[in-house]
């Protein structure tokens, strides 16, 4: 990896790889975002993201570290439904351009450079939170939690395949809601909050609409995780029932959206996304003491990631995280946990034990593109 303006030789270096990652940032990686169809959100990554960060490191080397994670996760054989302009790829074959590449430096090496420079100066601004800084922190939190989940697989190799749950990828995207709370006073009505346009203007779901996010009818399929008397937990207070039970909820929402409303992946892909910002904080401390419930529902949710297996984000993750919470259950209150989301989730065909999120059809699939 070059050395930042050590010299005029790794200078000229440096700049023509930042700018290769700043360009596939706003020609490719941009458009693989769920809410890309709306104008004003394009607009936010691809202009005013760009000039904030211009203005805040932390957030230019986070736009760097995720196009380097882009170009090596975004195969030639992978699958592709949110491909913006199929004529461009087609002029880009006829121009014989190949895969976005670096020019010789190793993508893998420039993602671990930027990702690291980028979450030390991403810790540091948070600690001094301020109106200036407060939507670049926002945006760089989005980033940095789309590569959090997306580094899982490496995380669990490195333990020696001992599966543990993804509590930094839980824990940094609920963040993202207490930053976003923290800083709409500081902004006192003079800007915009980046988390509020990201939310309502970016399309489906209404995020306003609480009631219909945690709607608890949509709970009935999977109401035997939330049976206190037949499936008895030590502990078990009122917050950490409501946690449950609100947890719960929304993922219900997810999987009726897919099953029954078959909406569009782009408006799955936000469902999911919001996952982390938007559950009770107090069941993600719930999964990290590795409570049988928290882990099953856990598994439930994984199992919904299935729907949009197509995006490079999401890619793979579902059996990676249900296989992985499967290989806690050899038995005692886990493995009955597990049960209960096998027998529940059945009849639905939700990704547990193999099986599989019904696809959305390929006229659903357009509409990511």
């Amino acid at each position: 990896m070059p050395v930042r303006f050590a010299d005029d030789e790794n200078q000229a270096a440096t700049a023509k790889l930042e700018l290769r990652l700043l360009h596939h940032f706003t020609s490719m990686v941009s458009f693989t975002f769920p809410s890309s169809k709306q104008g004003i959100i394009l607009d936010l990554w691809q202009i005013h993201a760009i000039r904030l960060g211009f203005e805040f490191e932390f957030l230019l080397n986070a736009i760097y570290a995720i196009s380097a994670l882009h170009i090596i996760r975004d195969l030639p054989h992978s699958p592709r439904f949110y491909t913006q302009d199929e004529d461009s790829i087609t002029m880009g074959r006829l121009l014989g351009l190949q895969k976005p590449s670096l020019g010789g430096v190793d993508p893998k090496q420039a993602h671990r450079y930027y990702l690291t420079l980028a979450v030390s100066q991403h810790r540091e601004a948070t600690a001094k939170l301020c109106a200036e800084n407060s939507n670049a922190l926002l945006l760089s939190s989005v980033l940095l939690s789309y590569q959090a989940l997306r580094l899982l697989p490496e995380e669990h190799e490195e333990q020696a395949n001992e599966y543990t749950p993804p509590m930094h990828w839980l824990r940094m995207t609920n963040g993202i809601t207490q930053l976003s709370e923290a800083s709409i006073p500081l902004l006192n009505g003079q800007h915009e909050s980046a988390a509020q346009l990201l939310a309502i203007a970016g399309g489906e779901p209404n995020y306003r609409d609480r009631a219909a996010l945690f709607n608890p009818a949509n709970s009935e399929p999977f109401l035997a995780l939330i049976d206190w008397e037949r499936f008895p937990e030590a502990d078990l207070d009122d917050q950490s029932k409501v946690s449950y039970e609100r947890t719960l909820h929304y993922i219900s929402g997810i999987h009726r959206a897919v099953t029954v409303d078959r909406e569009s992946p782009r408006t799955t892909f936000r469902r999911l996304i919001s996952f982390g910002p938007l559950i009770p904080s107090h069941f993600i401390t719930l999964v990290e003491q590795r409570r049988p419930r928290a882990l099953v529902t856990l598994a439930l949710f994984c199992a919904m990631i299935k729907a949009v297996d197509d995006h490079w984000v999401y890619y793979g993750l579902a059996e990676r995280e249900v296989y992985g919470i499967q290989s806690l259950t050899s038995g005692g209150a886990v493995g009955n946990g597990m049960a209960i989301v096998t027998t529940a989730t059945r009849p639905q065909g939700t990704l547990i034990n193999g099986r599989s999120v019904p696809c959305q059809s390929k006229k659903q699939k357009s509409q990511f593109i």
